[in-house]
This record gives C-alpha cells, structure tokens and sequence, in this order.
C-alpha cells in the first residue's frame, strides 16, 4: 500500500493508518484424540482467537503494526479442564526494498 501522503515530518503529513480485525477458529475432531494423536489432558479440543490491530504505513517502503491476539481454549489441560487463555500482543517493522 503506498499513502496518498506519506510521513514526513516537515510537512507534518502522517501517512496511513488501516485498522484491522479478524477471527479464527480451530476444532479438532474426536478421532484425533481416539485414534491416538493428540493426548486429552494436554491438548485443546478448540480454540477461538480474536485479533485486533493497526497497520501504520508511513510511505510506500516502511510500515509498522501493532496486532493483539486472544485465544479461549476448550479442554487441554488436566482433567478434562480447560486451558488458560492466551493474551499476546505483537510489533513489526517491514521494511521493502
């Protein structure tokens, strides 16, 4: 993506901001864990993530984002309890050349 007004600090112009969200989710069939795949009391059953963010293109080669992801875990711990949730907050700088 190229701003129509990249950063620059003398003309105080700011580039592009492109806010962002998505939601994911991942159901493992009971075969997997009758078959013999993947252990009851250490692996999830489901989980669901929701992630929210900012993309901030300051010209047509730099751009940084800023993403936060939380996951809610059915199962995968002992005793057929559920996992904690997972809270993660994620930084890039891509630089293209």
């Amino acid at each position: 993506m190229a701003p129509r007004n990249p950063f620059h600090w003398t003309t105080k112009t700011w580039g592009a901001v492109e806010l962002v969200a998505r939601y994911s989710e991942l159901n493992i069939d009971n075969n997997a864990f009758t078959a013999g795949l993947f252990n009851v009391n250490t692996s999830a059953r489901k989980a669901e993530d929701f992630g929210v963010g900012a993309n901030w293109h300051l010209n047509r080669h730099v751009k940084y984002q800023l993403n936060y992801n939380h996951t809610n875990f059915r199962h995968g711990a002992a005793n057929g309890a559920d996992r904690a949730d997972e809270r993660v907050l994620f930084t890039r700088l891509q630089i293209a050349f």
